[in-house]
């Protein structure tokens, strides 16, 4: 293969152009697409979307950070992002969500490009390299997201970047690692990992960096602890119930801890093909590559991806592990760039086709699922929000989804799995597989009049005086947890009431949306 010159700031801003119009091209097709199915309504594959969405709500009109104006919840599992939403909430209302991710998404194919270049690589790879980044992410599937996940991926990137030059002796601004590291964290919370990695990669492979390192550190560790002490201040946890609920719980003991641990790695491995390809691929290149930061590099994103799936989530959606397939990518190019310029073009072609095929297979399946995806959550937990909205407009609801709910429903919420009331959480012992009693939902929906809740998820745990009056069932389920929500009247005195909002709002509900008996 002819080594090709490498390439000018001039290809890098051409490079990072046509990465960025690509990804705002498909971003927008996937929200006309969405808006095709369902009505021309603006939805999100993910109810957490709205859960964002009300946080900035009611954080920018009424001064609580909570998914409700009426109280502090600790619910959000990234401390920044509902503080960034939350100027856009008034000027572009719903549409908020996909517009920040938009911007925020965009960065990745620039700093794709960027790292190409730095790595001197000929012009055809710096525009494959902005490429790839939108459609092996994919960014546009992120931005329909609307999450914090269209910001921690970037944010990853950069810092990765930042580390890089550092451990290379490249003249490099310590505001782009601190600010990176900041980021990164603050989007969410196992950006931690990275960090930590990171930082430590600095201090071992370049002792003269440890204190741009420990500033980074730092840097990274203030959203999580002053959230922290703001959250404990308001009576909550130090971290978000979203985490604690939604985290690992290992049974006590070394040995069964390990096994735990070690045993949900594997099964996360398995679900996501693409993740577990890159990372073995970064761990055989650990002891082929000779350079020590490049060789560092590798290990730190091995590391991250090691302790996610020991400690995290995966999947649900594509998106917990979208930051993890963009750095061990970046990696993977910075390990193998000099293999790029010594192969022949067919095995260079080779390599990077069976590099990316598992998560190209990924990306696919994510863009082409979105909008059925988002037409779920119209047709389900927007339509649950509207109902609440237009019918109970100043009661309290009782719900299991929380998001559209609250940002549609000005009104109390009783949240019965406990990411947004805490009484909730502590009665499921901060578990979210843990089961509630019936007297324990009893208490806490005195003096709600309807509740609207998947049954699967709470069977044997509902009061006798509850009645069934209507299920909504969707098709084509990808999102939700269930097909079907059954609507009761929390107390026998409300049945009336119930039945009467039943009977003025089904006939709004989107064709898609099947209307059941309470017995089926």
């Amino acid at each position: 293969m002819t080594v090709a010159a490498p390439s000018s700031p001039s290809v890098l801003r051409r490079a990072a152009a046509v990465g960025v119009a690509l990804h705002l091209a498909i971003t927008g097709a996937l929200v006309i697409a969405t808006r095709a199915r369902t009505g021309g309504a603006m939805s999100y594959p993910l109810d957490d979307a709205f859960i964002h969405l009300a946080l900035a709500k009611n954080l920018i009109h009424h001064g609580v950070f909570g998914v409700t104006r009426f109280a502090f919840t600790s619910t959000s599992s990234s401390v920044l992002w509902p503080f960034l939403l939350a100027p856009f909430e008034p000027i572009f209302g719903v549409y908020a969500p996909v517009v920040l991710a938009t911007l925020a998404s965009s960065v990745v194919p620039l700093l794709a490009a960027v790292a190409a270049t730095e790595e001197n690589l000929p012009r055809k790879w710096v525009y494959s390299a902005s490429i790839a980044a939108v459609l092996l992410a994919p960014t546009p599937g992120l931005a329909a997201l609307g999450m914090e996940h269209a910001l921690h991926v970037p944010a990853s990137l950069a810092y990765l970047l930042a580390v890089r030059r550092r451990l290379e002796g490249r003249p490099s601004p310590g505001f782009f690692l601190v600010a990176s590291a900041f980021l990164v964290a603050g989007t969410r919370y196992e950006g931690g990992i990275l960090v930590a990695l990171g930082t430590c990669a600095l201090i071992l492979v370049e002792r003269k960096q440890w204190r741009i390192a420990a500033l980074s550190a730092l840097a990274g560790l203030a959203p999580i602890v002053t959230f922290g002490l703001w959250a404990k201040a308001h009576g909550a946890l130090f971290l978000p119930y979203s985490v604690v609920m939604k985290g690992a719980h290992p049974p006590p003991g070394f040995s069964a801890t390990v096994g735990y641990f070690l045993a949900g790695a594997w099964e996360k491995l398995v679900a996501t093909p693409a993740l577990a390809v890159l990372a073995m691929v970064a761990c055989c290149m650990l002891f082929v590559v000779k350079d020590q930061p490049r060789r560092a590099l590798l290990a730190v994103a091995v590391g991250t991806a090691a302790v996610h799936v020991c400690v995290a989530a995966v999947g649900w959606f594509f998106r917990y592990e979208a930051y993890l397939i963009v750095i061990l990518t970046a990696v993977l190019l910075a390990a193998g760039a000099d293999s790029l310029r010594r192969f022949k073009r067919l095995q260079v072609l080779g390599l990077v086709g069976m590099l990316v095929l598992a998560p190209a297979f990924r990306s696919a399946h994510m863009l082409a699922q979105t909008p059925r995806a988002a037409t779920n959550i119209f047709e389900q937990q927007v339509q649950i929000g509207r109902f609440a909205a237009r019918e109970f407009p100043e009661a309290p609801v009782a719900v299991n989804d929380i998001g559209a709910v609250a940002y549609l429903h000005d009104a109390p919420i009783v949240d019965l799995m406990g990411l947004a009331s805490g009484s909730v959480a502590k009665a499921r012992g901060y578990r979210i597989a843990s089961a509630l009693s019936p007297a324990v939902v009893a208490a806490e929906t005195g003096g709600v009049p309807v509740a609207i809740l998947y049954d699967r998820w709470f069977s044997g745990q509902l009061p006798s005086h509850w009645k069934a009056r209507r299920r909504w069932r969707i098709s084509g389920v990808i999102t939700p947890a269930f097909a079907t929500v059954t609507i009761y009247a929390c107390d026998p005195s409300t049945i009336d009431a119930v039945d009467a909002a039943l009977a003025r709002f089904e006939p709004l509900l989107p064709v898609g949306v099947e209307r059941l008996p309470p017995e089926l």
